[in-house]
């Protein structure tokens, strides 16, 4: 039997720099959404980078950042009447694809705009977010290193030795154009302005 290394894409330092950005624009009610497999038993590593960026900066956690949803279409509208039935987010950030169209969907039809209302981002890119204007942040995904680590175990099966173990490769935060200033600093940005 062959033993067989892997390397995985890790979304948790791209969701901490995205997170970052966020909060560097102003935002202090910031979202995660995120299917229930990546909250329950345990948090994934990407959901515990996003509160352990919320809590290094001082903001209050709760239930409001990374909400318990029932991952469906349904539950998914659910989560965000609630979620803008008082104190809205002026910040979301989901993981996936599907879910922020719905976002997207969901603001269209209450009138609020990306980025001048919430921002957002995706962790995963999608091909149709080149269709969105402004451009929809994600992270990096390149294939570079994970063909390199198959390469390097092909050249160690060639050689006679043999090359294990696992390798995380970090993703990149690509900022995009929805994430802009919270809602309330630019209003006052603009106060300042007039004056």
């Amino acid at each position: 039997e062959i033993p067989l290394p892997h390397s995985r894409s890790g979304q948790a330092s791209g969701i901490q720099q995205a997170t970052s950005d966020f909060i560097r624009q102003g935002h202090r009610r910031i979202v995660l959404i995120a299917s229930q497999a990546l909250r329950k038993p345990q948090p994934s590593p990407g959901c515990s980078a996003f509160i352990d960026v919320l809590k290094a900066n001082k903001l209050s956690v709760s239930d409001f950042n990374l909400p318990d949803w029932d991952t469906s279409p349904d539950g998914l509208y659910s989560l965000l009447e609630r979620l803008f039935r008082f104190t809205p987010p002026t910040g979301i950030l989901t993981i996936e694809p599907g879910h922020t169209f719905a976002v997207l969907s969901f603001l269209a039809q209450r009138g609020l705009r990306v980025p001048e209302d919430v921002s957002l981002f995706c962790a995963i890119p999608d091909p149709l977010f080149r269709w969105h204007r402004p451009a929809i942040g994600t992270l990096n995904y390149r294939s570079e290193p994970h063909v390199q680590r198959m390469v390097q175990w092909l050249q160690s099966l060639e050689s006679g030795s043999i090359f294990q173990g696992s390798q995380t490769i970090p993703l990149g935060y690509l900022p995009g154009g929805c994430v802009g200033p919270a809602k309330g600093l630019k209003d006052q940005e603009n106060d300042r302005a007039r004056r």
